[in-house]
């Protein structure tokens, strides 16, 4: 048997084949035997459940995941994330976060738009992302802007 590699990326199946999206769990482990566990996007809600399992069952018992990564706010990337949530401590959230470039977009939006009008229009229209960002701020988590 080889040696065992210091990271592993687990690419999770995601709704029944008619909808795409995405969930990856992964874990690195450095010489004295520490892992660091990231998740990368978190596929369905239901996806999401089962994530939650797989971490439990194929990385131990944690209570915390190290990073969580929204690549974008899809629902189908991001409503699955919720679960995570729920069942671990976050202890980074990087995402992507729209709303606050409100000010530098302003001009790329026809209409009679106001700073404060956007980004209350692009929280909205993007209800996961900015429930994730609550969550993440209710816990104390440290959340790093994709854009940033």
């Amino acid at each position: 048997m080889g040696a065992r590699l210091p990271f592993e990326f687990d690419f999770l199946k995601v709704g029944d084949g008619e909808r795409s999206g995405d969930a990856v769990a992964s874990r690195f482990i450095d010489q004295s035997g520490n892992q660091t566990i990231a998740v990368i996007d978190g596929g369905t809600l239901d996806a999401g459940a089962r994530l939650c399992d797989f971490i439990r069952t194929h990385y131990g018992e944690h209570t915390y995941i190290d990073y969580v990564v929204l690549t974008h706010p899809d629902d189908d990337h991001s409503s699955g994330l919720r679960e995570v949530f729920r069942n671990f401590t976050i202890r980074n959230l990087i995402i992507h976060r729209p709303w606050l470039y409100a000010r530098d977009a302003l001009n790329l939006f026809s209409g009679n738009w106001s700073v404060e009008g956007l980004e209350r229009r692009l929280n909205q229209s993007f209800p996961i992302g900015s429930e994730l960002e609550e969550l993440a701020l209710s816990l104390r988590s440290y959340i790093v802007d994709s854009l940033a």
